[in-house]
């Protein structure tokens, strides 16, 4: 009930999930906490449509983004335990001379974060960019994610470069953003353009740039040399929701 939950959000009625991010949030002495779930109307469009377009404002203004990475569903939490681990250490003697080194998997970020359930989805890729810090609660360990650097248990400092991709998360590069983007699944396909709409609108206001169905401007006869890696004949999608020359339709 609207009203009700206008004077007190019952906790017994809150998933794991957001149950865990408040916790979260407390624990960080941060005063306040934006949950779509709950800020957003459910089943209502007129409402839907009207927070969408301030995604940008909200996810690029926040202070941090937590993000229960790898939990499957909203039951799950945050904080989960982790099966296995993805580190070890060897002992290499040479002569009288005993030298340890620690062992990590050249595919740890994939494994511990890129390959995590919410970063599959459509409209998650917008609400990792958008925000200046993510804090991901993944199944393996938690990572830290700024404009700066990225962090996890294991590197606490630094995530080596050689060991990621991540670094290229923050350059916002259109064409590296729909590749990723095209990846990701989406529960609605007519979300196909909004899902995005906020990263669309920052990237427009810093580069100036004309928006054209999921395309730039600048460079648009390149943009158009898209293809899609599915062996299978790609068919447009009904309704209609961008010209048959967008990678979006």
């Amino acid at each position: 009930n609207l009203d009700t939950f206008r004077k007190r959000i019952p906790e017994e009625l809150l998933s794991q999930t957001l149950k865990d991010a408040i916790v979260i949030a407390r624990e960080l002495g941060l005063l306040y906490i934006s949950i779509d779930s709950l800020c957003i109307l459910q089943d209502d469009t007129d409402d839907w449509l009207l927070e969408a377009a301030t995604m940008s404002s909200v996810y690029g203004g926040s202070s941090l983004n937590i993000a229960a990475s790898g939990a499957p569903d909203r039951n799950f939490g945050c904080f989960l335990r982790p099966e296995y681990t993805l580190q070890c250490q060897i002992q290499v003697e040479s002569g009288c001379r005993a030298v340890r080194y620690r062992c990590v998997p050249g595919g740890m970020y994939y494994y511990s974060l890129a390959d995590m359930p919410l970063t599959k989805r459509g409209w998650t890729l917008q609400e990792r960019l958008l925000p200046s810090r993510t804090l991901h609660f993944t199944s393996t360990q938690v990572f830290w994610e700024c404009y700066q650097q990225v962090a996890c248990e294991t590197f606490p400092e630094q995530f080596p470069l050689s060991l990621a991709y991540a670094n290229s998360y923050f350059r916002k590069q259109p064409c590296w953003i729909v590749e990723r983007y095209a990846c990701s699944e989406l529960t609605c396909a007519a979300d196909k353009l909004v899902a995005i709409s906020g990263l669309a609108r920052e990237i427009q206001m810093q580069t100036r740039d004309q928006y054209v169905a999921g395309m730039w401007r600048k460079d648009l006869e390149f943009q158009l040399c898209w293809g899609s890696s599915v062996r299978q004949q790609c068919q447009r999608v009904a309704p209609y929701r961008a010209p048959t020359w967008s990678w979006a339709s």
